[in-house]
Protein backbone atom coordinates (compact mmCIF):
# COMPACT_ATOMS: atom_id res chain seq x y z
CA UNK A 1 0.00 0.00 0.00
CA UNK A 2 1.36 3.39 -1.32
CA UNK A 3 -0.12 6.17 0.38
CA UNK A 4 -1.41 9.06 -1.37
CA UNK A 5 -3.59 11.09 0.93
CA UNK A 6 -3.75 14.58 -1.13
CA UNK A 7 -4.55 12.39 -4.83
CA UNK A 8 -8.22 12.53 -6.13
CA UNK A 9 -9.55 9.13 -6.54
CA UNK A 10 -11.72 10.82 -9.44
CA UNK A 11 -8.64 12.15 -11.81
CA UNK A 12 -5.93 8.97 -11.27
CA UNK A 13 -7.55 5.61 -12.03
CA UNK A 14 -4.56 3.58 -9.48
CA UNK A 15 -5.63 5.85 -6.70
CA UNK A 16 -8.53 4.31 -4.64
CA UNK A 17 -9.47 3.22 -0.98
CA UNK A 18 -7.53 0.08 0.27
CA UNK A 19 -6.32 -1.60 4.14
CA UNK A 20 -3.62 -0.11 5.29
CA UNK A 21 -1.57 -3.04 7.73
CA UNK A 22 0.70 -0.10 8.78
CA UNK A 23 -2.25 1.82 9.40
CA UNK A 24 -4.49 -0.23 10.28
CA UNK A 25 -6.99 1.04 8.87
CA UNK A 26 -8.58 1.99 4.97
CA UNK A 27 -6.61 4.62 3.21
CA UNK A 28 -5.97 6.30 0.23
CA UNK A 29 -3.42 5.07 -1.86
CA UNK A 30 -2.25 2.60 -4.45
CA UNK A 31 -2.15 -0.99 -3.47
CA UNK A 32 1.01 -2.93 -4.64
CA UNK A 33 1.48 -6.35 -4.16
CA UNK A 34 4.85 -7.21 -4.88
CA UNK A 35 6.39 -11.09 -4.74
CA UNK A 36 9.74 -12.15 -3.21
CA UNK A 37 11.95 -14.62 -3.34
CA UNK A 38 13.69 -15.76 -0.49
CA UNK A 39 17.37 -17.88 -0.52
CA UNK A 40 18.66 -20.49 1.38
CA UNK A 41 20.62 -17.39 2.94
CA UNK A 42 18.19 -15.38 3.51
CA UNK A 43 18.41 -12.84 0.55
CA UNK A 44 15.54 -11.36 -1.04
CA UNK A 45 14.67 -9.83 -4.14
CA UNK A 46 11.36 -8.78 -5.53
CA UNK A 47 10.32 -11.34 -8.68
CA UNK A 48 6.94 -9.83 -9.45
CA UNK A 49 4.56 -7.35 -9.25
CA UNK A 50 1.06 -5.99 -9.41
CA UNK A 51 -0.48 -2.50 -8.98
CA UNK A 52 -4.19 -3.07 -7.95
CA UNK A 53 -6.83 -2.23 -10.42
CA UNK A 54 -10.37 -1.84 -9.29
CA UNK A 55 -11.14 -1.92 -13.45
CA UNK A 56 -9.83 -5.22 -13.79
CA UNK A 57 -12.34 -6.60 -11.11
CA UNK A 58 -9.71 -8.94 -9.75
CA UNK A 59 -8.61 -9.69 -6.13
CA UNK A 60 -5.68 -9.92 -4.09
CA UNK A 61 -5.84 -13.77 -4.43
CA UNK A 62 -6.06 -13.33 -8.34
CA UNK A 63 -3.23 -11.32 -8.91
CA UNK A 64 -1.02 -13.56 -6.17
CA UNK A 65 -2.12 -16.52 -7.85
CA UNK A 66 -1.39 -14.59 -11.25
CA UNK A 67 1.97 -13.66 -9.94
CA UNK A 68 2.77 -17.15 -8.16
CA UNK A 69 2.15 -19.23 -11.58
CA UNK A 70 3.90 -16.69 -13.41
CA UNK A 71 6.77 -16.93 -12.06
CA UNK A 72 6.58 -20.77 -11.86
CA UNK A 73 6.53 -20.75 -15.85
CA UNK A 74 9.38 -18.74 -15.58
CA UNK A 75 11.02 -21.95 -14.05
CA UNK A 76 11.58 -20.44 -10.60
CA UNK A 77 10.40 -23.41 -8.53
CA UNK A 78 10.33 -22.51 -5.01
CA UNK A 79 10.47 -25.22 -2.00
CA UNK A 80 8.01 -23.09 0.43
CA UNK A 81 5.64 -20.64 -0.66
CA UNK A 82 4.58 -18.60 2.43
CA UNK A 83 1.88 -15.45 2.44
CA UNK A 84 1.16 -12.94 5.20
CA UNK A 85 -2.41 -13.52 7.13
CA UNK A 86 -4.45 -11.85 4.11
CA UNK A 87 -4.48 -14.77 2.25
CA UNK A 88 -5.21 -17.04 5.03
CA UNK A 89 -8.10 -18.39 3.30
CA UNK A 90 -6.67 -18.74 0.04
CA UNK A 91 -7.23 -21.95 -0.95
CA UNK A 92 -5.88 -22.91 -4.44
CA UNK A 93 -4.05 -25.96 -5.94
CA UNK A 94 -0.82 -26.16 -8.59
CA UNK A 95 -2.88 -27.93 -10.38
CA UNK A 96 -1.72 -26.37 -13.20
CA UNK A 97 1.95 -27.72 -12.85
CA UNK A 98 2.35 -31.38 -13.43
CA UNK A 99 3.01 -33.21 -10.15
CA UNK A 100 6.46 -34.05 -10.97
CA UNK A 101 7.60 -30.12 -10.97
CA UNK A 102 5.25 -29.04 -7.93
CA UNK A 103 5.95 -32.06 -5.60
CA UNK A 104 8.33 -30.61 -3.32
CA UNK A 105 6.76 -27.87 -2.99
CA UNK A 106 5.15 -27.20 0.40
CA UNK A 107 2.07 -24.24 0.55
CA UNK A 108 1.60 -22.55 3.35
CA UNK A 109 0.75 -19.19 5.22
CA UNK A 110 2.37 -17.23 8.46
CA UNK A 111 0.91 -14.77 10.56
Amino acid sequence: MLDKPYSNPSKTTLIGYFWSGKHKKVVKGINLLTLYYTDAQGVSVPVNYRLNDKREGKTKHDYFREMLFEVMDWGLMPGVITADSWYAVLCFTLSKFPLSQASSLLVFRLL
